[in-house]
Order: C-alpha cells, then sequence, then structure tokens
C-alpha cells in the first residue's frame, strides 16, 4: 500500500486493515517539516522522506530503520525544462504571490496572528513601497478567502484572486518575489529560482523558524512586521547580493533537505518498491 497519510482516521483504518492482512505499507512523507509531531499516529513499515536533512528530522522520533530516502515524485516534473505560460494579466507591474499562508487545520492552535493581521502587514509594506506591485493570492486548497477580495478593495490594493484555477508553476513563473509560511508550495519557488519571503503565525515558542533550515541555508528570508517586509522588499529588488545568496541557499536546500540533485524520485520509488516486493 503507498500513501501519503497513515496518521488520521480513515487512512489508518485502511493502513491497519493492510498490514493486518499481510501487504506492506509505503508512507510518502509530504509537507515541510520543523519538528516531526505526528509520528506516534502514523503506521506504516516504511517512511519515504525526502532529503538527508530532513530524514535527521524525522529520525528524532521515528526509528531510523523504517526510513528511506527517496525524494518527493512531485519535483520530478521541474527536471524538465517546460515553457510555463500564464493567464494572468499584470499590465506591467511587478507581482507578489501570496501563496496558502492562512493558517488551517490544527496550525491555527498555535497561531497567535491572524489572518486579517497578515494581510494588513503585507498591504501596508505594498503601499509603503515606491514600486508598484499586483497581488496575487491563492488560498490553501482547504480554504475559501473570498473577504480577502473585499479587504483589498478596501486597502487600494490591486488584488487578483486565483482560486487554484491556474497551475501552480504558471502563476510562480510572472511572479516577481513569493510569500509564504510553512507550505510545501514554496519549494516550487525555490525551483523556479524566484525571491522567497516566510511569514510565521505562531510564537517562536511553538514553532521557531528562524532555526529551520529554510532560514539558515539563507533559501528565504522571513519577516514579522510591514517595516521588516518594506526592507525585504526593497533588497529583493535592488541589491544583487542579496539575490545570489538566496538563490545559492534554495540550491543548497533543495539538495539537502529535497535531495533534487539525485536520481528521480519515481524511480528511487519504484526501486524501494522493487526491493520490498522481493524481500
Amino acid at each position: 500500500l503507498l500513501t501519503s497519510a497513515t496518521n488520521d482516521i480513515i487512512s489508518k483504518c485502511y493502513a491497519t486493515t493492510a498490514i493486518k492482512n499481510g501487504v506492506k505499507v509505503i508512507e510518502l512523507q509530504h509537507g515541510l517539516v520543523v519538528y516531526d509531531e505526528e509520528w506516534p499516529f502514523r503506521i506504516n513499515q516504511i517512511h519515504a522522506v525526502w532529503g538527508k536533512s530532513l530524514s535527521s528530522i524525522m529520525a528524532q522520533g521515528n526509528e531510523t530503520k523504517t526510513l528511506r530516502i527517496t525524494g518527493f515524485p512531485y519535483f520530478d516534473k521541474y527536471k524538465k525544462k517546460t515553457n510555463i505560460r500564464s493567464r494572468i494579466k499584470r499590465g506591467g507591474k511587478k507581482s507578489i504571490l501570496i501563496l496558502s499562508t492562512l493558517p488551517v487545520a490544527a496550525d491555527r492552535l498555535i497561531a497567535s496572528t491572524s489572518p486579517y493581521q497578515f494581510l494588513k502587514i503585507v498591504f501596508d509594506a505594498v503601499k509603503s513601497s515606491r514600486i508598484k506591485y499586483q497581488i496575487i493570492f491563492r488560498p490553501h486548497p482547504s480554504s475559501n478567502s473570498a473577504w480577502v477580495k473585499e479587504f483589498a478593495v478596501k486597502s487600494n490594493i490591486d488584488l487578483s484572486y486565483d482560486q487554484r484555477e491556474l497551475p501552480l508553476d504558471e502563476v510562480i513563473s510572472k511572479s516577481d518575489i513569493v510569500i509564504g509560511n510553512l507550505t510545501s508550495a514554496i519549494i516550487d519557488a525555490f525551483l523556479q529560482q524566484k525571491p522567497v519571503l516566510i511569514y510565521s503565525f505562531s510564537e517562536p515558542a511553538s514553532i521557531n523558524l528562524r532555526q529551520h533550515q529554510l532560514i539558515t541555508t539563507g533559501a528565504a528570508a522571513i519577516f514579522n512586521t510591514a517595516k521588516e517586509l518594506q526592507g525585504l522588499l526593497a533588497k529583493t529588488n535592488s541589491d544583487n547580493d542579496f539575490a545570489n545568496k538566496m538563490e545559492s541557499g534554495q540550491k543548497k536546500f533543495l539538495e539537502s533537505y529535497c535531495s533534487i540533485n539525485e536520481l528521480p524520485a519515481s524511480d528511487r520509488l519504484i526501486k524501494l518498491i522493487t526491493s520490498q516486493l522481493r524481500s
């Protein structure tokens, strides 16, 4: 059984039934991880994770013998150079893409900032910038944040609301800057070498993103206030050294956290499955 989750009730029912009937369960790790708080609730024989540095995080609560590094098949598509076209009309303005940034599910329990407060930070920074921006807002799949459109109008912000009608890689390709939180969607931005600015909804005592490899490698920069974001927007547009260091950090992150320079993840996963069928 190949699955992306075994810790929720329905997924665990499938996995438990499979194991009781002699079926091996391989679980694909999904999403960015600060610490592996889900390990007591999963049920699998093998956990296929993205890369070496992530494997060390997952091993803190897991048995290392159950971990295998395979990469993530979704990222394989970026190994092929494609001509990405976008249907977003920009009107000559620079574009900021906001990706899946509103806290959902359990994240709401540790969020110290509301979605409204977060967007006010972004809108205030954009209005204070010397450069005119169009904002593309793309919410999480489980969220329909239509109220954002009215908030943008009242704030005099040029906003394009994308309820995931467009492919993610297409939207990113036409964006100059990407803003996100701890969401795997920002890795798509890394793979397209876009500047990424991170906001954390939680207190450092809950999730200290400044200690996460996203920040320590220089792959992304973190902000907490409108003034900090305004400064990062200015540096992103005018400081070539800042942009080059971020691009270098993204390459380092993709190599260590996602093993992006190894063989395609789909090939490694098939090899793992084959080895389990033979054992």
